[in-house]
């Protein structure tokens, strides 16, 4: 196996790693013009200081730069002991009617030397080792890198005249890349959701560090501690057709633009609630959002209250628009469509915590709900479609619902659908994948199959290059570059 360690501007092949300091000892005296003949003064430093002194085997208490007064003798055994150092010994003369001083340098002995060796799967990686390897005892962060490999990063400690062993896994990313604290710029594990904008840029909403930003070149956060953003929980996210980003959080609406942020609140719009839970485009200008207790509409200057009286007492979880303009309201009391100001509600449903809702082109909904109630955490197809031309009160065609077993029990946050007609489901013990054609036999990848770093996956988006983001709570955010 041959491993680098790069250092600056070198490169030294290995297969393990030797890092040295040495120590010298210098003695100087000076003339005592006080001096009465009757104490000896011994003053020790060291580089790097706070070891501890040693006289004749006897710890006394002291720790360098300090100096000894009252010694019995001229000639003095003297040890200094210094966590992770190799101790120091040697003798120093301390005679009457002079000071002595005495420097230690461990940074100049080359006995001070330890040794990390560090191996890989796969090997052959190349060693980072921090900005600079001085080979003295202490902590070093590594940097493990290789090809089709994300960066493993860990932390040794050098002991002098010992070997640390560092073996590290690393992961392919073929197909995964896992973004983690420990590897990347991402601030935080836990993720509420994610959205790719018409650029391909990746907007994840924590759940305690804000909004962050990643253009898979570099990594940027907002959060109350360094813009105007209103809070740093965020629960949505979605562009407009001007391309500002809308962020939904639980202190109010924020929309980005030119890096600033313009914030909305039940100080200055119509909005009842700033726990914003949902934003859905609409046509031209138009926003709709979902709050814990309302659902308004923006449109140019203007705020409105939807259905107030009706969905006023309700949480709003989600919200769809069809390609023919009717918007579909997840609540926590069912899912409701909206053609204008009538409302159509799903039978069925008005006791369960409706999540998630995907569209399919010819008007059939893929319904995810959590927690109790009717649908019990189930997974559900509308086969039926809203028809505007029928002529029944409440004009859902077709057989209302279809239950698929294998998502029972789970609650489900989210539903992606695209083009190809896969569906992809962020529920509370993995993501399932399938087709819209064969719901009842979903694959679902966890944590035990290699591929996640949390079962509780919270949302799933697509870029251009049909690389699938997926944003977990707890373990940070993953790529896909399956289909």
């Amino acid at each position: 196996m041959s491993n680098k360690i790069k250092l600056g501007l070198s490169t030294i092949v290995l297969g393990s790693v030797l890092l040295l300091f040495s120590s010298c000892e210098q003695a100087v005296t000076y003339p005592d013009e006080t001096n009465t003949g009757v104490y000896r003064t011994l003053t020790i430093d060291s580089k790097p200081s706070g070891a501890t002194i040693f006289i004749n085997g006897k710890n006394m208490g002291q720790k360098t730069p300090d100096s000894l007064v009252w010694l019995a003798s001229d000639t003095n055994a003297i040890t200094l002991r210094l966590a992770d150092f190799r101790d120091t010994v040697f003798t120093a003369m301390a005679p009457q009617g002079v000071k002595t001083a005495i420097m230690v340098d461990f940074t100049q002995n080359p006995r001070m030397r330890g040794t990390i060796y560090c191996d890989s799967f796969p090997d052959s990686a190349d060693i980072y080792i921090g900005d600079s390897a001085t080979g003295l005892p202490g902590d070093y962060n590594i940097r493990y890198r290789y090809a089709s490999c994300i960066d493993a990063v860990t932390k040794v400690k050098v002991v002098s005249e010992k070997i640390t062993n560092n073996t590290v896994s690393m992961k392919d990313t073929t197909l995964w890349v896992t973004y983690l604290p420990e590897n990347c710029g991402i601030p935080e594990l836990y993720f509420n959701t994610i959205f790719v904008d018409a650029h391909d840029v990746k907007w994840l909403g924590g759940n305690s560090t804000g909004l962050t930003r990643y253009d898979e070149l570099s990594w940027t956060n907002y959060s109350t501690s360094n813009s105007n953003i209103p809070g740093n929980i965020i629960n949505c996210i979605t562009e407009d057709i001007s391309g500002n980003l809308w962020v939904g959080t639980n202190n109010g609406l924020a929309k980005l633009n030119s890096g600033s942020f313009t914030v909305y609140n039940t100080g200055n719009t119509c909005l009842t609630s700033n726990i914003i839970t949902a934003i859905r485009v609409g046509s031209g200008d138009s926003l709709f959002v979902g709050t814990a207790n309302s659902l308004v509409l923006f449109s140019g200057n203007t705020c409105q209250k939807l259905d107030n009286e009706f969905l006023g007492t309700m949480w709003i979880r989600s919200l769809a628009v069809s390609r023919t303009g009717l918007l579909y309201v997840c609540t926590s009391a069912g899912l409701y469509a909206y053609s204008g100001s009538t409302r159509y509600s799903l039978p069925g449903l008005t006791n369960s915590t409706v999540s998630a809702f995907a569209i399919e082109y010819n008007g059939h909904g893929w319904i995810g709900t959590i927690g109790a109630g009717d649908a019990g955490g189930t997974f559900q197809y509308t086969r039926g479609r809203i028809d505007l031309t029928s002529s029944l009160s409440n004009p859902i065609t077709g057989d209302p619902l279809i239950t698929f077993s294998n998502f029972t029990g789970k609650d489900i946050y989210d539903i992606l659908l695209t083009s190809e007609n896969y569906l992809w489901v962020s529920t509370n013990q993995g993501l399932g994948k399938c087709t819209t054609g064969s719901a009842n036999a979903p694959v679902f990848l966890r944590v035990n199959n290699g591929f996640l770093q949390s079962n509780v996956i919270k949302a799933v988006r697509r870029d251009s290059n049909k690389y699938y983001w997926i944003a977990t709570s707890g373990g940070g955010l993953t790529k896909y570059k399956g289909n």
